[in-house]
């Protein structure tokens, strides 16, 4: 459990009138020491100390249940919660054992080319072109665009390309953060800089600074509406000149449309990517359009290398990598 929602079943504890006794009955009935609990003069720091020894050694659940038992109703909500999010958990372990394939989805708007590139992971590392070199880097991001040798002989590979694994970022108990792991260079988070080998919580959105300031991402966290389940974070370059985005996929990404995760111009239609252990799945719409090579779907499908998607108004084009840079 994260912080505020500690604090929040604290105040639920006050609000709803739990009596010392009946704290510390529930807490003899799981065979809790209550002497190790520092007895406090207000209940809400009192809670407060319950709750967080408890959440330290993962009896929380036991001791809510009993309290449930005992005829606190709130309680009940907060087992929920606590299932819900070791589920969430549980999920996320065998989303890493799936190991799905790094994907590319790209399409035309007419003039450029856009890029979306989706990794199903819970550690996601950026920064250093060469993945040879750093094998736990995910994502080899360029300071500039890409361009050919023609027009930029000598320096077209070397100088475009950010120098070092500059970070993570990882999904730890439903909630996202970032890591830095650079040993150069500056590093901010919301204008502040952020010390080296530290963890930060990512709120819903955010935006860093990283290779000496000069290339700027914006991270959206993506929740279930109804069950606050991660679904992806989406990382977008803010960049004039950057026409493409990245998704850390945890569940699903739903691409275009005015309410998608990611939503970049020139997009027309919408597609719902969910991940599953076979592989990626698309998930048709409400409409009846959503095609797979030119056929309409009905079902949740697996997209294949080199797929065709289409909702009758614009083609994105779905493909596997095995490259060692995950590249721009």
């Amino acid at each position: 459990m994260q912080a505020k929602e500690v604090l929040q079943l604290v105040r639920d504890c006050c609000d709803n009138f739990l009596k010392r006794e009946e704290a510390k009955h529930a807490l003899d009935f799981i065979d809790v020491n209550t002497s190790r609990i520092p007895e406090k003069e207000a209940d809400f720091d009192y809670y407060r100390e319950i709750t967080q020894y408890l959440v330290s050694r993962g009896k929380l659940r036991e001791w809510l249940c009993v309290l449930q038992q005992d005829g606190l109703s709130f309680t009940a909500a907060w087992v929920q919660k606590i299932d819900e999010l070791q589920q969430s958990i549980e999920f996320s372990q065998k989303l890493d054992q799936w190991s799905l394939p790094r994907t590319v989805l790209t399409y035309h708007d007419g003039q450029k080319q856009h890029k979306i590139f989706l990794i199903a992971k819970t550690r996601v590392g950026f920064g250093k072109a060469k993945k040879s070199q750093n094998p736990d880097v995910d994502i080899t991001m360029r300071v500039l665009p890409l361009r050919s040798q023609e027009l930029d002989p000598g320096n077209w590979a070397r100088t475009k390309k950010i120098s070092q694994h500059h970070g993570n970022f990882v999904l730890r108990n439903n909630q996202f953060y970032v890591e830095r792991l650079g040993k150069n260079g500056i590093f901010t988070l919301e204008g502040n800089e952020i010390e080296k080998e530290s963890l930060f919580t990512l709120k819903d959105t955010m935006q860093i600074r990283l290779a000496q300031e000069s290339l700027q991402l914006k991270l959206t966290t993506i929740r279930d509406l109804e069950t606050q389940n991660v679904n992806c974070l989406c990382v977008e370059r803010v960049d004039n000149h950057v026409h493409h985005c990245y998704v850390q996929v945890i569940r699903e990404v739903t691409i275009g449309g005015k309410k998608a995760d990611v939503n970049l111009p020139g997009m027309n239609g919408a597609f719902r990517i969910v991940t599953a252990q076979e592989g990626w799945n698309v998930i048709p719409d409400e409409s009846g359009y959503t095609k797979i090579n030119s056929e309409v779907i009905q079902e949740p499908t697996l997209l294949c290398n080199r797929d065709v998607l289409s909702t009758g108004q614009q083609e994105i084009v779905f493909c596997m990598t095995e490259d060692n840079d995950f590249i721009e």
